[in-house]
């Protein structure tokens, strides 16, 4: 039994559900394109030629947009900050002050950001959800529609009676659509990186993920052999009849221990799932 510590499902309707650790809020954001107008023209009127102050002006150059690639290291920043917060369980000051920034964050980014609120065991859970794509935030040149979730009560299992994985269960129940795929990011910062294929997860989803992940160079991070088979947020989904995947270090000693801090992160190993995740969602 397992279950993780940062979440971040990515839900994408008509094609997906994908994520990064903390930090999608960027990833695809797209600069206006630039139009150069005719030469020697102001607005529609020809300019005569050969006059003083009417001289024909040079066509401005269009300047491809820089390639929007996801960050590790504004990945990094949002886990310190959120670390920053102190002990995060569910209803507690810094639980709330964790929510709130998420959701602030994403909407800094242009993202429809919002809350998924539920009462569990008496206390208030919230799952944070972004969307973008289809009409839905700044970003709406997307061609499918993604939702990155944020899941609240997540790793408080076998604690004072709870269950494992609250807040991805209960968004999987309340679904009023079927995502064509979900994938989740968990436990992916380790420094000394090893992501298996999970063998309760959709092995074709998986492929293709750990494929993109060769074509970026990350054969020794994403090793293409079943090693575990995990029970964590993408089940519920997997119970829906959603493709979906956990993506997942489940080799790092210092789960569950007082030693788990941001210093065993690293920057480039949350930056090669969150490319992983960046070209899944570009090819589709």
């Amino acid at each position: 039994m397992k279950q993780k510590r940062l979440l971040i499902p990515l839900i994408i309707f008509l094609a997906i559900i994908a994520l990064g650790f903390s930090e999608v809020f960027s990833l695809m954001r797209a600069a206006p394109p630039t139009v150069a107008s005719p030469v020697g023209q102001v607005g529609n009127l020809p300019t005569p030629v050969g006059q003083i102050g009417n001289l024909p002006t040079p066509a401005p150059t269009a300047t491809a947009a820089a390639p929007i690639r996801f960050s590790g290291e504004s990945a990094l920043k949002h886990v310190t900050t959120q670390m920053g917060f102190g002990p995060r369980p569910s209803g507690s000051e810094a639980n709330i002050k964790t929510g709130d920034y998420i959701k602030g964050e994403l909407t800094k980014q242009g993202w429809q950001a919002e809350f998924q609120t539920f009462i569990y065991k008496d206390v208030t859970i919230r799952n944070v959800i972004g969307k973008a794509g289809v009409g839905k935030g700044s970003q709406k040149n997307l061609k499918n529609e993604i939702w990155l979730a944020f899941f609240d009560a997540e790793d408080r299992g076998d604690l004072d009676g709870w269950e494992w994985i609250v807040g991805s269960s209960y968004m999987a129940k309340s679904l009023t659509t079927q995502p064509k795929a979900m994938i989740l990011a968990d436990m992916i910062g380790d420094a000394d990186q090893q992501i298996y294929y999970d063998a309760s997860s959709d092995p074709l989803l998986s492929k293709e993920l750990f494929t993109l992940a060769a074509q970026l160079g990350y054969e020794k991070n994403f090793i293409p052999q079943l090693k575990y088979s995990m029970y964590d947020d993408h089940t519920p989904f997997l119970q829906r009849g959603i493709p979906s995947v956990d993506l997942i270090d489940f080799d790092y000693p210092y789960w569950h221990t007082t030693q788990d801090t941001a210093d065993k992160l690293s920057a480039a190993s949350l930056e090669r799932v969150g490319r992983v995740i960046q070209a899944y969602i570009e090819s589709r």
